[in-house]
């Protein structure tokens, strides 16, 4: 296997966890996309049958979606912390974004160009 092929897998890996433990996600795949500044992870199939038949109103798939926002936004240093050290990069920053309707969800990080961990000054 190539170094890109195990990076993406053990991406993969690590998100999986993270999800499982943290958001009560199982996606049915995972598809990591590896560039220069980012990677890209998609979830394929990561919502359960209930949710996909709630998400039908507007109100709830709005509430769903903000849902998920938070869950995620409230740990995910956690995985942020976990991909620094599969990567040998430094994760600056994270987000994700729920499309229910297709049954999808992406979460991008941004790559920072310096490999060393910054210190800020005060």
């Amino acid at each position: 296997m190539d170094n890109e092929k195990k990076l993406q897998q053990q991406v993969a890996d690590v998100t999986k966890s993270f999800l499982s433990s943290y958001m009560s996600m199982n996606p049915e795949s995972i598809r990591v996309d590896i560039h220069s500044d980012c990677i890209i992870v998609t979830l394929h199939r990561a919502f359960p049958p209930a949710e996909t038949a709630y998400i039908q109103d507007a109100l709830s798939r709005d509430r769903l979606e903000r849902f998920y926002k938070d869950s995620y936004d409230g740990s995910k240093l956690i995985l942020e912390s976990a991909l620094d050290k599969v990567s040998h990069k430094r994760i600056t920053e994270s987000c994700i974004s729920i499309h229910p309707a297709l049954d999808k969800c992406v979460i991008v990080f941004s790559i920072s160009s310096n490999t060393t961990k910054e210190i800020q000054s005060n």
